[in-house]
């Protein structure tokens, strides 16, 4: 009699066991230098009463919203880090949640390189696990041969892709146990040129910056006056191989075929091959087949020249053609 009570006990539970968990679960972040922005997107079940994340860094500018109507939803101080719980015990209906928050506690720089580290585990048992890292315009994976030996992102099977403003990794998981999920690593760098260091000295540091600074304007104009590039500061990060890649691709108009480039730049068809596949990665430039060979583009705000140096290039042909006419 007693195995039965037991037996019975638990049946009568097991739809409230069952229940407690999640159907789909997405967490997006949009990374930056000095701030992390999060969107999570949660699907839950009819008969759950309340939901809270524990997250290991703390958070601010917390906001939720959802398809429930009485409901509540706050962000708490904890001693590991912060906590987001919200009480569904006047819901008895499934619906969604959308959480947004932000920290400043997950991006590290070193040797000029940004590293984003963060472990997220689901609160609960759940279907289906989607986590999307995406960089800030302006910023890019680092190359995969790099100096310090790091992967681009971890674990090496995310999905990497850009939205024609964004690079983004994409990470799915299905089946998740409560308490575990996905530790994801993205190491990035600016195409910017970083800003200079502020100098807080006495007079003769002063004088002494002075001087660098009208010794680097005169030969920025010297170089400005030689170059018919019209290179952009933003290209200004890149090897001296790539930047040339860059530069033909720009006095073509921003595209080219792949055995064009090759001609122009005297590279051999490896090097170049490896050349184009670095900078397709960080976002550079995109490689189209066609035919036996390949048509390269350049990012659009990358390929247009400077309008004085176009106009230079312009002046300097119609001149030509004049002399070759009178000749």
């Amino acid at each position: 009699m007693y195995k039965i009570i037991i037996l019975f006990i638990i049946l009568a539970f097991l739809p409230l066991a069952s229940a407690q968990e999640l159907s789909f679960y997405k967490s997006e972040a949009l990374i930056s230098p000095d701030k992390v922005k999060f969107s999570d997107t949660i699907l839950v079940p009819q008969e759950l009463e309340e939901l809270s994340l524990d997250l290991f860094f703390k958070i601010e500018n917390f906001e939720e919203e959802t398809t429930f109507v009485d409901y509540k939803c706050e962000a708490l101080d904890t001693n590991f880090g912060s906590r987001i719980h919200c009480d569904l015990t006047k819901e008895n209906v499934s619906g969604r949640i959308s959480l947004s928050y932000e920290t400043e506690n997950l991006v590290e720089k070193i040797d000029g390189k940004f590293i984003y580290r963060n472990d997220f585990k689901v609160p609960l048992k759940t279907d289906k696990l989607l986590i999307t890292n995406k960089l800030e315009e302006g910023l890019i994976l680092i190359s995969e041969e790099n100096d310090l030996g790091l992967k681009q992102f971890l674990p090496v099977n995310g999905t990497k892709g850009s939205d024609g403003r964004r690079i983004y990794i994409i990470w799915e998981k299905q089946d998740v146990e409560s308490g575990d999920g996905i530790s994801t690593n993205v190491v990035f760098e600016s195409l910017q040129k970083p800003e200079p260091k502020e100098i807080d000295s006495g007079i003769f540091v002063i004088l002494g910056v002075l001087v660098v600074i009208i010794a680097l304007l005169v030969v920025g104009i010297l170089f400005y006056k030689k170059s018919h590039t019209g290179m952009k500061p933003a290209i200004q990060v890149l090897k001296d191989d790539e930047r040339k890649v860059v530069e033909i691709l720009q006095n073509r108009q921003g595209q080219a075929k792949q055995r064009d480039i090759q001609a122009d730049g005297d590279f051999s068809k490896a090097t170049l091959s490896r050349l184009i596949k670095n900078l397709e990665e960080r976002g550079v430039i995109t490689a189209e087949r066609m035919g036996r060979t390949n048509k390269i583009y350049l990012k659009k705000e990358l390929g247009k020249k400077e309008p004085e140096k176009q106009k230079e290039t312009e002046k300097s042909l119609s001149e030509n053609q004049n002399t070759e006419n009178r000749n």
